[in-house]
């Protein structure tokens, strides 16, 4: 039986790279952060999909799109210690995918994988119409997961989204790599 502790995790940054932040920084370094906002927020949105971001990206960058897609794939791999080191927490407690992120990214990724045997829930950004670091999303997700004070954790690579998660009485978390995700979690007296 599971206890009463919510484990909140983002998607990009921990189960696999985020594979357009590593694009664009790629290709075109000083403007990676405000290209990825710029094209990526629509179809983390829901607003827009995946191919009219490829398309938006060849009319306005020049880019060619099955490169795009090509080079995103290869770059979002699942990372397997992460998707474990998930379903060691899965077994006592509740674990949460919150996420922005892009629906037809997510079925290319890991459609054939075991990423979404991880999670209890899923929180994805397109299908709620809310991306991070809006308080909205993490106040929803408190709320409809009925977190308790000091019970619910939220791992995440971007330091921008864990104010509003500590806001929403979700402990935010800087993930920098699975060894010390690991170690936070032991921490707190989760693994």
């Amino acid at each position: 039986m599971k206890d009463n502790n919510v484990i909140f995790f983002d998607c990009f940054g921990l189960f696999a790279e985020d594979p357009f932040t590593a694009y664009f920084k790629r290709h075109f370094n000083d403007q990676s952060l405000s290209l990825k906002e710029h094209f990526c927020n629509g179809c983390d949105l829901g607003d827009i999909s995946f191919y009219q971001l490829l398309t938006n990206m060849k009319n306005e960058l020049g880019v060619d799109p099955e490169q795009v897609l090509k080079e995103v794939i290869e770059i979002g791999r699942l990372r397997t210690s992460m998707v474990e080191l998930a379903l060691q927490c899965k077994e006592k407690h509740t674990v949460v995918l919150l996420s922005n992120c892009m629906e037809e990214m997510m079925k290319v990724l890991f459609e054939d994988t075991c990423f979404d045997s991880c999670f209890d829930k899923q929180y994805r950004s397109y299908e709620i119409g809310l991306i991070k670091p809006d308080l909205k999303i993490f106040e929803l997700a408190a709320k409809e997961m009925q977190i308790q004070q000091g019970h619910a954790f939220f791992f995440d690579d971007n330091p921008k989204n864990l104010p509003n998660a500590n806001k929403a009485g979700i402990e935010g978390i800087l993930f920098t790599s699975v060894e010390e995700c690991e170690k936070a979690l032991k921490e707190r007296g989760l693994l």
